[in-house]
């Protein structure tokens, strides 16, 4: 099974034929930050602890585009609608640093003109482990709503963080474009790339 082959078999994992998984969903709720989390959070990028894990995604990232058959953690999705690219969780980092570097794309996209629009979290027990999904999903702020053609800028974006047993299996982030009359031409996916990281 080649590399490519494997990668989508882990995020589309096919049923087993003939049995399916016992799976069992625990919890599912919109997801609401404590004052704690906001408070950790503060720490957190107080002490720049955002700028290792960003410098490290951003060197596999461009080790992924000078060679896109490099044996490293970032994986890109290309496609004329949709563009993103995903990671699984590594140390020395945590579930901890990874929600926190969530929020802090959460808070670069809120300075880019996005709204949060949802935030789900769902917890299911499958085959004994407890698999823990957050999703975001940010849409360009109201007033590009106001007058024909709207202005998209990046597309609607989707920020997922799935852990399993408390630890971190997979950040991914995907910019869904919309092609037709009622919207403008997108802003550059490379562009948000780019502010992600130098942010």
């Amino acid at each position: 099974m080649s590399l490519i082959d494997r990668l989508l078999q882990e995020l589309f994992p096919e049923k087993d034929k003939g049995k399916s998984p016992i799976k069992e969903v625990l919890v599912r709720e919109m997801i609401k930050r404590s004052q704690v989390f906001a408070q950790d959070y503060k720490v957190w990028k107080e002490q720049d602890m955002h700028l290792g894990l960003l410098a490290h995604v951003n060197e596999n990232r461009h080790l992924r585009l000078a060679n896109p058959d490099a044996q490293v953690n970032y994986f890109r999705y290309t496609h004329h609608l949709s563009n993103g690219f995903y990671f699984h969780g590594e140390d020395p980092w945590n579930s901890n640093d990874y929600q926190f570097f969530v929020q802090h794309l959460i808070d670069l996209l809120k300075g880019e003109e996005y709204r949060l629009n949802n935030a789900t979290k769902e917890v299911v027990e499958e085959n004994g482990q407890l698999k823990t999904v957050e999703h975001f999903y940010l849409k360009p702020g109201l007033k590009f709503r106001r007058e024909r053609p709207y202005q998209q800028l990046f597309g609607n974006i989707e920020i997922e963080h799935r852990m399993v047993e408390e630890e971190t299996n997979l950040v991914k982030l995907m910019a869904h474009v919309y092609q037709d009359r009622n919207f403008q031409e997108p802003l550059e996916f490379d562009d948000l790339m780019q502010k992600i990281f130098t942010s």
